[in-house]
């Protein structure tokens, strides 16, 4: 458990150590500080004053989002319809939550709202243009033709009790990210979300700008993760929300793991997804398909949990596992058949 307690540790008291501030009318001040490659912002007060500090203390770098790698995702209609559709429907999903933040962060980084938006979901289409390239190709010729560096398998291991010297809880989270999402590597942060509203205080690995991220840690002793499995279930739920943001606004509200599986049961997914969720105690897989209902597989490990794109649970209608993908013998993008 000693990552998951030294995350914690940096929710409830990073603040001590920033290197610039911004504060609010209302006296709520946020900091920034860099630590290697990685810039940190530590907000408190309402969520529009976070958004307020975040806008502010990232401003230049939001900037730089905006007007260096947001237009080659909205460059034209013609070109980018699939983004615009995503966007729009990305707009309607968020809740007032994430809204509020970005009308904080247009009140001060010189960005609008609707760029701020633009910014948020790019990490979403980077992806997604990926899956478009992955679907032009036939099968067979997937593992000759298709850019390897351009596939990304994000994987997690955790192990707990007897597993660890310590008998504490462990745990590995690897991004292994596509091409195309290597444009926001630069802009790597964690933002400390410290609401005054009574929900948790939320720690958020993202890209600057990208609001839900993609990892999370709560002052509850919760630890998530998000893996990008949709390539492995088919179809899209476009009555769904977002995996990631459905994670994020999970780790607000919940105090346990329970309480946070219950939370995304609330609502489907619009793609497909695999997500580890954390205590002290226990590690457990999620797979949340976009056009079924989420299942822990029961074949889960006491003390070890180990996951990459491949599910074991079957889903109806969906070719995902080493027993029903495709013919058995070619390979489904998770690799379930290799």
């Amino acid at each position: 458990m000693r990552y998951l307690l030294s995350l914690i540790f940096m929710v409830i008291s990073l603040q001590c150590f920033a290197l610039d501030s911004y504060t609010t009318k209302n006296n709520h001040t946020g900091y920034r500080q860099e630590q290697g490659n990685i810039t940190i912002l530590n907000l408190h007060g309402s969520y529009y004053e976070m958004g307020e500090q975040y806008g502010a203390l990232a401003k230049d770098q939001l900037q730089q989002i905006n007007n260096n790698i947001s237009p080659k995702y909205f460059n034209s209609i013609t070109q980018d319809v699939v983004n615009y559709t995503y966007l729009a429907l990305y707009s309607i999903k968020i809740t007032d939550r994430e809204k509020q933040i970005l009308q904080g962060m247009a009140s001060t980084s010189g960005l609008s709202y609707y760029k701020l938006l633009k910014v948020d979901i790019l990490s979403l289409l980077a992806g997604a243009s990926v899956e478009q390239k992955r679907d032009w190709l036939n099968f067979s010729q997937q593992l000759s033709n298709l850019d390897k560096n351009s596939r990304g398998h994000c994987s997690f291991i955790s192990a707990w009790g007897d597993k660890t010297s310590t008998n504490s809880m462990l745990v590995g989270r690897n991004l292994d990210l596509p091409s195309l999402i290597r444009d926001l590597t630069p802009y790597d942060n964690l933002v400390i979300y410290q609401p005054t509203n009574g929900d948790n205080k939320v720690a958020t690995f993202s890209f600057m700008g990208n609001i839900p991220g993609f990892t999370w840690v709560n002052n509850k002793g919760l630890f998530a993760e998000y893996n990008d499995g949709r390539s492995s279930v088919a179809g899209l739920d476009y009555k769904g929300i977002l995996g990631t943001n459905l994670n994020y606004n999970a780790m607000f509200v919940a105090n346990t793991p329970q309480q946070f599986t219950n939370y995304l049961k609330s609502s489907h997914v619009l793609t497909s997804n695999i997500t580890a969720i954390v205590d002290s105690n226990q590690s457990i897989r999620i797979e949340n398909p976009a056009n079924y209902t989420l299942a822990t597989p029961a074949n889960q490990d006491s003390t070890f949990n180990f996951f990459t794109n491949l599910y074991q649970s079957k889903f109806m209608d969906n070719q995902l596992t080493t027993g029903n993908c495709l013919n058995k013998s070619t390979d489904t993008f998770s690799f379930a058949c290799h």
